[in-house]
């Protein structure tokens, strides 16, 4: 509801109307470590969004919750906003695409992430993808390191938000499975990340909040934020760190794009 009432204001000061809020949401199978489910989440969400107003002109407008196929969505770049290629015969001004038409098998690019991995840990490292700069062949080292859920999130608003959903994210009958992680572009692999070298406050809060020292690698405190803050000039709200009763760590990162 807060989220509600802020973006509603945030359409009064810019456009002088209260703006519908619309909500994405991933049509996602799987549960919540012990939590609510994506079902009841989902339902929760619906519950808050599109409750009727008392009727006022003044009163929020009812928001609304759209179901996004999340096919895709986590290992595809969003930053890539161009029309495939063999899309160039088609007209956009339709509302869809020709019923008959379906591309070729190979003309569709797949603009896949690359999957990071810890030189330190020698593992993959979990929540953390390189985008490259797909117009260059091949794709090595020009791009920028991307958080897996927040390109995620980016996909779905947009394919909810386009009147052709991006063919990179389309499933159809004879699509054939991507490549595995680690193999997105032959010859290249993972992506090799940089790891720093611990410092004696990093290792404090290794101890203190209970960071495996196993198979995966989990972010530090302070990466996102350094990601953020320098390399796309965001303002960071929120970076906390904490550890539940049964030894799980439980972080909460929170950005907005800086005032120009």
């Amino acid at each position: 509801m807060q989220l509600e009432e802020e973006a509603a204001d945030v359409s009064q000061q810019l456009w002088g109307t209260r703006k519908q809020l619309v909500v994405f949401f991933g049509n996602a199978g799987i549960g919540t470590r012990g939590g609510w489910g994506a079902k009841a989440v989902l339902q929760a969400c619906r519950k808050v969004l599109e409750r009727p107003n008392s009727g006022k002109s003044t009163d929020r407008v009812p928001g609304k919750v759209v179901t996004v196929d999340k096919f895709h969505t986590s290992r595809v770049s969003s930053a890539m906003h161009s029309p495939q290629p063999c899309e160039a015969g088609l007209d956009p001004s339709n509302p869809t695409r020709p019923d008959d038409w379906k591309p070729e098998p190979g003309q569709v690019q797949h603009r896949l992430l690359r999957s990071a991995w810890s030189q330190r840990f020698e593992a993959p490292v979990r929540g953390l993808m390189w985008g490259p700069e797909l117009d260059q062949a091949p794709p090595g080292d020009l791009g920028i390191w991307v958080d897996r859920d927040c390109n995620a999130a980016l996909n779905l608003q947009r394919a909810g938000e386009s009147n052709w959903r991006p063919l990179e994210l389309c499933r159809w009958k004879d699509l054939g499975a991507a490549p595995a992680e680690g193999k997105e572009y032959p010859g290249l692999g993972f992506k090799k990340l940089r790891d720093r070298a611990p410092k004696a406050s990093s290792l404090y809060h290794s101890s203190m909040f209970g960071r495996p020292k196993g198979e995966r690698h989990l972010l530090q405190r302070s990466e996102l934020r350094e990601l953020f803050e320098g390399v796309h000039g965001m303002q960071v709200l929120r970076d906390d760190v904490e550890v539940s009763a049964d030894g799980r760590e439980l972080s909460m990162f929170l950005a907005r794009k800086a005032d120009p």
